[in-house]
C-alpha cells in the first residue's frame, strides 16, 4: 500500500526556534511480475499468485513463483516453508526441513533432514546421512547417490550413481544405471521396474527388491480375502439363526413382536448379506485384474552382477539369491516363479 506524501508541518526547538518543515517525497509505485492494482488512484498493489516478494533494481515490486536460498538451510535461515519453487544453491544440513508446494532442486548434499515436495525433487549432491533424513515428493525424484537415507514417491526415481542401504518406496521405476550403478543393502519397493548395473556386494548386504509392488492394492486384497474366507460361515450362522425363529414361531403360532422383529432383521441382513458379498466378489475380481497387469509390468533388470544376499520378490513369489550371477537378465514373474530372461548375446 501506498501513503501518499504530504506537506511538512512547522515545527519548535527545544529553544523555542521554529524549524522548518520538510514535505514528504512522492514516490512511484510500479506493477511487476505477478502483481497488479486494484484500485484506480494505483495506491493498492497486491500479489496475483502465491510467491516470494521483493523489490528490483528497476523498483518494481514482483512475486516470483521461485525461492532461492543462497547459501545452506541451516540455523541462518531456519526451515523453509514455500508456496511455489524452492532452490537452495547449498545444502540441507542435519535436523533441518524444505517444504514446497512444487519442485525442490537442492545443489549441494541433503543430510538427515526431511524434503516434501508438491512436484519433483532433485538433489545434485546426494543425500547421506544416519538414516534419519527423508525425500517426499509428489511427482519424481532425481539424485546423485543415496545412503542411509529413504525416499517416497509417487512416481519414478533416478539416482546417478548408487544407492547404499536406502530404503525406497515409489509408484513408478527406479533406475540406478549410471556410474556405479548399484544398489547395495536396504529395500527397494516400486510399483514399476528397478535396474541396476549391480544388486548386492561382496560382503553378501541383504538386499530386498520387491517390483510390482503397491501397499494399498495388497492391503485391500489382504482384507478382501479374510472377508471371503469367512463368508460361508456367517451366511450359515445368519441362516440358522433364521431356521431357529421358523421353528419355534411353527411350534408357537406366532412370535412375541421383539422376536418377530428379529427374524425379520435376520431374513434382512441375509439379503443385504449375499448383495454386499456379491459385490465384494466383483471388487475381488477387479483388484486381483489390477494386481496382475502390475505383475505383468514388473521386472528387475540387472546388466552386470547380482550377489548372494539379494532377495527379489514379485507377486507372491521370492528368489533369495545364493549364487554370484554374472550377465545381462531380466527378472520376470513367469507361473508362480521368478525367471531370469537372458539378452541374447552375440556369438563370436
Amino acid at each position: 500500500v501506498k501513503i501518499p506524501a504530504t506537506e511538512g508541518q512547522p515545527g519548535m526547538s527545544v529553544t523555542g526556534h521554529q524549524i522548518s518543515p520538510v514535505n514528504g517525497q512522492d514516490i512511484f509505485l510500479k506493477e511487476g511480475t505477478n502483481t497488479k492494482f486494484i484500485d484506480a488512484e494505483r495506491l493498492q498493489l497486491v500479489a496475483a499468485v502465491n510467491g516470494c516478494a521483493r523489490l528490483t533494481k528497476s523498483k518494481d515490486v514482483e512475486v516470483s513463483q521461485l525461492h532461492i536460498v543462497p547459501g545452506n538451510v541451516e540455523f541462518d535461515t531456519g526451515n523453509i516453508r514455500f508456496d511455489g519453487h524452492v532452490m537452495v544453491n547449498g545444502d540441507v544440513v542435519t535436523g533441518f526441513k524444505v517444504e514446497a508446494t512444487g519442485d525442490i532442486e537442492i545443489k549441494g548434499v541433503v543430510e538427515d533432514a526431511e524434503i516434501h515436495a508438491g512436484g519433483n525433487i532433485m538433489v545434485r549432491g546426494g543425500t547421506v546421512g544416519r538414516g534419519k533424513g527423508i525425500l517426499k515428493a509428489a511427482g519424481n525424484v532425481f539424485v546423485k547417490f543415496v545412503e542411509n537415507q529413504s525416499i517416497i514417491c509417487s512416481n519414478d526415481v533416478q539416482i546417478a550413481d548408487e544407492v547404499i542401504h536406502g530404503n525406497i518406496l515409489c509408484g513408478g521405476d527406479v533406475a540406478v544405471r549410471s556410474g556405479k550403478g548399484a544398489i547395495i543393502g536396504g529395500t527397494i519397493k516400486a510399483q514399476g521396474s528397478i535396474s541396476a548395473k549391480k544388486i548386492g556386494n561382496i560382503h553378501y548386504a541383504k538386499t530386498n527388491l520387491y517390483s510390482g509392488y503397491n501397499t494399498e492394492l495388497d492391503e485391500w486384497l489382504d482384507e478382501i480375502y479374510k472377508a471371503l474366507e469367512s463368508k460361508d460361515l456367517i451366511n450359515q450362522r445368519i441362516q440358522d439363526g433364521i431356521s431357529a425363529l421358523v421353528q419355534e414361531k411353527y411350534r408357537l403360532g406366532e412370535l412375541d413382536p421383539q422376536t418377530e422383529e428379529m427374524l425379520e432383521l435376520l431374513y434382512k441382513t441375509s439379503y443385504d448379506y449375499d448383495a454386499m458379498m456379491e459385490k465384494i466378489g466383483s471388487i475381488h475380481t477387479e483388484l486381483e485384474d489390477n494386481r496382475a497387469k502390475l505383475t505383468k509390468r514388473a521386472f528387475i533388470k540387472v546388466s552386470e552382477k547380482i550377489f548372494p544376499g539379494t532377495m527379489i520378490v514379485i507377486d507372491d513369489a521370492r528368489w533369495k539369491v545364493d549364487e554370484e550371477v554374472e550377465g545381462a537378465d531380466t527378472y520376470v514373474y513367469q507361473n508362480g516363479k521368478i525367471v531370469a530372461q537372458q539378452k541374447k548375446r552375440k556369438s563370436g
